[in-house]
């Protein structure tokens, strides 16, 4: 016997399965018809940053000849956090735009209708009608106005529970805001401790500015974060719908 890693993954419940493998073999299907399809879709997502950041104890060390007794503060009694947006859209990286900390459907309208269309305004026509918009199943991405807005923007362009094409509920394996941005993001900004929430939006935008110069510098960065949904779309129907990440041949470096 040998000792394996034990992975963490996403809880499913009944139905999941089947509603992933939808949208596994319509992602593959539109990819084979329509080439270069994935890399057409504004990728998007929310994510919370809060003061404790990430700290794994069992893999952090300090090397010394003698011990130094090193320690970490948490459980603060003062607390923050930041809401943060981005999108990942052809070879571009967008945000990170700072939401208000308690989003309802009205904030995110409001997103909508100002730096999403703003984004969008940068489009040439011909761009813009081969654009799609994912995002997932979060409470304010589905009231009614925020639907019928999504249907002004893009028609039936957009990947969204309760929209044209539905989004797979709890698959943070299946989009490249979770298993690629907000890791390599949140490692970064979290490399050391924030002193107040001010400090951290300057950390993220800093982070967010060198991962596009390093898009620049290695124009092959996204294309083969298009190639890893490709190829999870297809393991995790291989998979028949369940999770499938321990099953990566290896952990793919973007």
């Amino acid at each position: 016997m040998r000792p394996y890693k034990v992975y963490k993954v996403q809880a499913l419940v009944t139905g999941d399965h089947d509603r992933r493998r939808i949208f596994c073999r319509w992602l593959l299907d539109q990819q084979q018809r329509v080439p270069g399809f994935i890399e057409h879709v504004i990728w998007m997502d929310e994510s919370t940053f809060t003061r404790n950041g990430l700290w794994n104890r069992r893999n952090t060390h300090v090397y010394s000849e003698v011990n130094p007794h090193a320690v970490r503060q948490t459980g603060h009694q003062t607390r923050w956090s930041v809401n943060v947006w981005a999108g990942l859209f052809k070879n571009r990286i967008l945000g990170p735009v700072f939401l208000p900390q308690r989003l309802n459907g009205q904030r995110y309208l409001k997103f909508i209708n100002e730096q999403l269309v703003d984004i969008l305004d940068d489009l040439s026509l011909a761009e813009y009608r081969h654009t799609w918009l994912q995002h997932d199943g979060a409470p304010p991405h589905v009231v009614r106005l925020v639907r019928e807005r999504l249907n002004e923007l893009f028609d039936d362009r957009w990947i969204g529970r309760l929209g044209p094409h539905a989004w797979p509920p709890r698959s943070p394996d299946l989009t490249p805001l979770d298993f690629f941005l907000w890791g390599y993001v949140k490692e970064r900004v979290f490399n050391r401790e924030c002193d107040s929430a001010d400090e951290m939006r300057q950390r993220i935008v800093d982070v967010f500015d060198k991962l596009r110069t390093d898009c620049v510098e290695d124009h092959t960065m996204m294309p083969r974060l298009h190639e890893e949904m490709q190829n999870r779309a297809q393991i995790c129907l291989e998979m028949n719908g369940a999770q499938f990440e321990p099953h990566l041949i290896r952990p793919r470096r973007i």
